[in-house]
């Protein structure tokens, strides 16, 4: 009886470790969160073990039309199940761009809810890295971010339910994209740049010699009236 218990406990171990084999279903689009039947909550997004490669971003910057390899990968030692990706535009959160498959690549097209819009895995088996292509839009949309979802495990006997969810990636814009221009002017600085004024100096030797002159007037001013008395008398 032991040696029955054993077997059965281990299948059912076995059994309840997956994800969705067929890809993540239309409902995980919204919020990009594993469902139904993984339940429970994402794990913590700190210190995430999977992260979006985009080396391909030169300077985080996208050309339009332009398709570009990305790599959803593991740290070492780490692998997943399952993954949803989706692209989208910062300020209102809706898709952009499409993604393509290769020939024998480990995911498929989703419509999320636009056609290619999203992709997610074809089987539930082990992974470490998966290279997804995308096209960026044809025009500048605005920033843009990168969300995906990742399943590790669905475990059901004791470890919980092992996914992480809505992680986004570092935020893209298109190349020749306006710079936000920063104001670097000092606000206690209240000289007027376009006063041109140049400062007034005092000319030291012009003054002495006013003072001069003025001293030696005075005194052949003296010398007339002495002159004058002498001749009254």
């Amino acid at each position: 009886m032991m040696l029955y218990s054993v077997v059965a406990l281990l299948t059912v171990a076995v059994a309840s470790v997956h994800c969705n084999p067929t890809g993540a279903p239309s409902g995980a689009c919204a919020s990009i969160t594993p469902q139904p039947g993984h339940g429970g909550s994402s794990q913590d997004l700190n210190g995430v073990p999977f992260a979006l490669n985009l080396t391909a971003f030169a300077s985080n910057q996208y050309k339009g039309d332009q398709t570009y390899n990305l790599e959803l990968y593991s740290d070492p030692g780490e692998s997943y199940r399952g993954l949803l990706v989706q692209a989208r535009i910062v300020a209102d959160g809706s898709p952009v761009g499409v993604f393509s498959v290769p020939s024998g690549a480990e995911y498929k097209l989703s419509a999320c809810p636009l056609a290619n819009s999203a992709v997610t895995h074809i089987n539930n088996d082990l992974k470490q890295t998966v290279t997804l292509q995308w096209t960026a839009p044809a025009s500048d949309t605005g920033p843009i971010q990168f969300l995906y979802a990742i399943v590790v495990a669905n475990d059901v006997l004791g470890s919980g339910n092992i996914y992480y969810a809505t992680i986004g990636s570092d935020t893209l814009t298109a190349v020749g994209s306006p710079t936000i221009l920063t104001d670097t002017t000092d606000p206690q600085d209240t000289t007027d740049p376009q006063d041109t004024t140049e400062p007034q100096t005092t000319d030291m030797a012009s003054t002495t010699a006013s003072s001069a002159n003025a001293l030696s007037g005075f005194s052949m001013l003296g010398l007339l009236m002495a002159a004058l008395g002498l001749l009254l008398l």
